[in-house]
């Protein structure tokens, strides 16, 4: 059988992942002074940004730790799949589980170690939420119709939306710096691809793979949000809980007008013809008479490969054919799927 089989061939049309992300939990641990644990594990805990943080056993992975009640317990906020596996394209949907693991691991690279009865109690979910984050992802298909879509949820959302925030036209933040919650949005595969997987990552070249043509959906709820919500116990939450609240958030900034091209067609042509065509069948009629010298071998190839002629007045049949709404792709690309089931293999990874 294929290496990677379970995760190469499970999704091979259409991929969808859905999981807890990042929390920060306040746990009842006591524990020696940070400085001085930094100092007798210097290779484990490095302070930065006025935090101290433990490095994880996965490349460029880290858990920010910090002191609470005067030594009584303890402040952890950590990406539990990605402290855990190394990735956080794939998870789960049991927060509580999660998070139980999350502190464990975190405390044993730390090197702290809870009482008995303190670790009976945060097994148990006898610890605090101060931040939860849940994601989605949207499948688009293709790399190419996941630009498309950030495109036009980016002017979609500068035309409608006061209280956003871009980054280099790729990510995008509606109430980034509210106190109590905050939606993100991003092309998942571009973000690998600038920062890919450790080498002990599970099935990273599969995952990789997955991940282009996914836009990611980030919801962020803060301290205050989550006591609003009475979400600060761990067992308060479910995935249906979870995935009810996404989406109203991510339905709230949706464009539920404009087209994108139709990957099949415009898939066929080169990126500058692909981009006359489309100027010309949203009512561009000089996108290929400026072009005089190519007009020829750019309306035999439009024609061979899409069935479009480029001589007549593009037709609302062929527009029709040629573009699918927004609210058509997300209503395509957008569901549910925990991965669970493969949380031991994602947690043993590989070795290097």
């Amino acid at each position: 059988m294929k290496k990677n089989a379970d995760i190469d061939s499970a999704k091979a049309k259409r991929f969808q992942s859905s999981l807890f992300d990042t929390v920060k939990v306040k746990v009842r641990v006591k524990h020696e002074n940070l400085y001085l644990l930094r100092q007798q594990h210097p290779k484990r805990i490095f302070h930065n940004d006025g935090h101290y943080k433990v490095r994880g056993k996965h490349k460029g992975t880290f858990a920010t730790i910090d002191n609470a009640d005067g030594g009584e317990a303890l402040y952890i906020e950590a990406s539990m799949p990605r402290f855990l596996t190394g990735q956080n394209l794939v998870g789960h949907e049991d927060l509580m589980a999660g998070a139980i693991e999350m502190i464990g691991a975190v405390l044993r690279r730390a090197r702290i170690s809870p009482t008995t009865e303190e670790q009976q109690a945060y097994r148990a979910g006898d610890f605090e939420l101060l931040r939860v984050d849940y994601a989605n992802h949207l499948w688009c298909g293709s790399a190419r119709r996941a630009q498309y879509f950030m495109a036009a949820l980016r002017r979609h959302t500068v035309a409608r939306s006061q209280d956003y925030t871009a980054y280099k036209k790729e990510t995008l933040y509606w109430r980034q710096h509210s106190s109590r919650q905050t939606l993100k949005a991003y092309d998942k595969g571009r973000q690998i691809a600038k920062k890919p997987m450790g080498p002990r990552v599970y099935a990273a070249a599969a995952l990789t793979k997955r991940a282009a043509g996914l836009i990611r959906f980030e919801l962020t709820l803060r301290a205050d949000e989550l006591k609003r919500l009475g979400l600060r116990d761990p067992s308060a939450w479910t995935a249906d809980v979870a995935r009810r609240m996404l989406d109203e958030k991510v339905r709230e900034v949706l464009p539920t007008e404009g087209r994108v091209p139709n990957e099949v067609l415009f898939g066929k042509l080169s990126r500058s013809l692909r981009q006359r065509l489309e100027l010309w069948l949203r009512g561009g009629t000089n996108a290929f008479t400026d072009y005089p010298g190519s007009f020829a071998k750019s309306k035999k190839e439009v024609m061979e490969k899409t069935g479009i002629d480029i001589m007549s007045v593009a037709t609302p049949a062929q527009q029709a054919r040629a573009f699918c709404t927004l609210r058509e792709m997300f209503d395509e690309g957008w569901g549910y799927q925990c991965w669970k089931e493969k949380w031991e293999k994602m947690k043993r990874g590989k070795k290097e």
